[in-house]
């Protein structure tokens, strides 16, 4: 019986700790890109995303039965300028609305209405990252998506929401094992997230009778 001392020393509470976060004002940081969002353009020349008359139209229909969105396109114009692109979506049919992806989109965002989520849905993290998977690499790093919804304590209060990604080989991951659940196997995809939906509704849903 041979000893070898303790297998997982105590910390040196001397040794110093150092943690590095990225600088908030860099041009590249997650908030300062936010923040860009939400630059005004008066003469509507729309160089510049300006979300901020998107997010108010999306807080006037949270109390709607289905859900409401806007899809951010970047083209460029016929002075050779890129420009952004607001198109705002109904759900007239559905509680969710349809919004779509491709080489052009670098943003989304949508309502979910009372009876829904208070937060982010996992259909809504799954569709960031394949919305992330899609564009053009010189939108990656723009890419985003907001939800407006009430607040799940005090509907009274209507929050908003942003998602931005650092590293899609770890949100892959993460949504990739969700996803692939062997619980959820033998589901067809909407049964699939039915399901997920189901559990993450334990803690996000509003109202039981609803």
């Amino acid at each position: 019986n041979g000893g070898g001392g303790n297998p997982n020393p105590a910390p040196d509470p001397e040794e110093e700790v150092i943690i590095t976060l990225p600088d908030p004002n860099s041009p590249d940081s997650p908030c300062k890109q936010l923040q860009n969002l939400l630059i005004p353009d008066p003469q509507n020349k729309k160089l510049v995303p300006n979300i901020r008359p998107q997010i108010r139209w999306l807080q006037g229909k949270v109390d709607e039965k289905v859900e409401y969105g806007v899809e951010i396109k970047k083209v460029i114009n016929v002075n050779d300028d890129m420009v952004y692109t607001p198109t705002q979506v109904e759900s007239e049919s559905s509680s969710e609305v349809i919004l779509y992806i491709g080489r052009l989109m670098m943003g989304w965002l949508h309502t979910h209405p009372k009876s829904g989520y208070g937060m982010f849905s996992f259909a809504d993290v799954k569709f960031l990252k394949e919305g992330y998977e899609a564009t053009l690499e010189e939108n990656k790093a723009e890419i985003f998506t907001i939800i407006v919804c009430r607040d799940k304590i005090d509907p009274t209060k209507t929050n908003t929401y942003t998602l931005k990604i650092d590293d899609i080989a770890a949100l892959g991951t993460k949504t990739d094992t969700i996803w692939n659940n062997p619980d959820y196997l033998s589901l067809n995809e909407k049964e699939r997230f039915d399901a997920i939906h189901f559990v993450q509704g334990q803690e996000y849903h509003y109202y039981e009778d609803e």
